[in-house]
């Protein structure tokens, strides 16, 4: 259980979230995700504290074809529809 955390949340002038995290009283980070996104709103990548890395792939019509996650729990996997 988290008592006395602080929650962070950043958005862009578009509306997008771009950072979202949570710290304990002292101010030290317990978790952090930093987003990307294309022209197109869609997000390209989800850094987390860690330095564990998700990327997006999307085909021409903008749905989201590929997930791949770096570090330590990687996977890769592929969406057709």
């Amino acid at each position: 259980m988290i008592t006395d955390a602080t929650f962070l949340s950043d958005v862009s002038y578009r509306g997008r979230e771009t950072a979202l995290g949570s710290f304990n009283a002292a101010g030290i980070a317990l978790a952090l995700f930093t987003n990307t996104y294309d022209a197109s709103s869609n997000r390209l990548s989800v850094q987390e504290l860690d330095g564990s890395r998700v990327t997006y792939s999307y085909d021409a019509s903008y749905q989201l074809v590929n997930e791949q996650r770096s570090g330590p729990n990687a996977y890769n996997t592929a969406y057709s529809y």
